[in-house]
């Protein structure tokens, strides 16, 4: 990446820092992801366990 820039030498940093903010930032919304698709598994597991009650109830 050529740049007649006088402040070329500047920017690197100035990326770098953007960058690891938004490292930061994905890692916290991975962390929220697993937590969601962890109540999501909780809730499909409730659910099936629900639906599988009264299958053998109605059964009954």
């Amino acid at each position: 990446m050529k740049s007649l820039n006088p402040k070329a030498e500047v920017q690197p940093l100035e990326e770098e820092v953007e960058a690891s903010a938004m490292e930061e930032e994905d890692s916290k919304k991975l962390s929220e992801k697993s937590e969601s698709l962890e109540m999501h598994r909780k809730m499909m597991d409730r659910k099936k366990m629900h639906q599988n009650h009264r299958q053998t109830t109605e059964n009954k």
